[in-house]
């Protein structure tokens, strides 16, 4: 099985790296789910999140991917095997955060997401990010040194 690309994460200036999909909590619960195009096996998922804590919220900054237009549609969940013009925009447009939350480009508040979150810095790879999140809201957080049990 193939590592899935990490979901991005920025807390006070720094790029964390973390496996949690907040989105796919979303599309679960209902949300509008679009056709993202898989251009690699590494994200089955179609897409990258860039989440933000801000002022004690989790929220999604931007994503990036492909979303598939009607000719592509029914390949979009294996695009891998195709050779496909990502900049052809009958084909595919680039993924947007008004393409899920219409009306919005951004930050959304993740206020259907409840769960810990552990990141790791994806500069150092030494620090690690450990945050418990309810609706959105993050009730606590730490950062100590890879490996600490504290």
């Amino acid at each position: 099985m193939t590592i899935q690309s990490s979901e991005i994460l920025m807390y006070n200036g720094k790029k964390y790296l973390f496996r949690s999909y907040p989105l796919e909590v979303y599309f679960k619960l209902g949300g509008r789910r679009v056709p993202f195009m898989v251009d690699t096996t590494a994200c089955w998922r179609g897409y990258v999140g860039t989440w933000a804590i801000d002022n004690g919220e989790l929220r999604l900054i931007d994503i990036s991917g492909h979303i598939a237009e009607e000719p592509t549609k029914n390949i979009a969940s294996r695009a891998f095997k195709y050779h496909i013009d990502y900049d052809d925009p009958k084909l595919c447009r680039r993924a947007t955060i008004d393409a899920i939350f219409p009306g919005h480009d951004g930050p959304i508040f993740a206020h259907w997401y409840s769960a810990p979150i552990e990141a790791i810095d994806a500069e150092s790879r030494s620090v690690q990010l450990l945050a418990e999140v309810k609706r959105g809201r993050v009730v606590s957080l730490k950062t100590e040194p890879v490996g600490d049990q504290a």
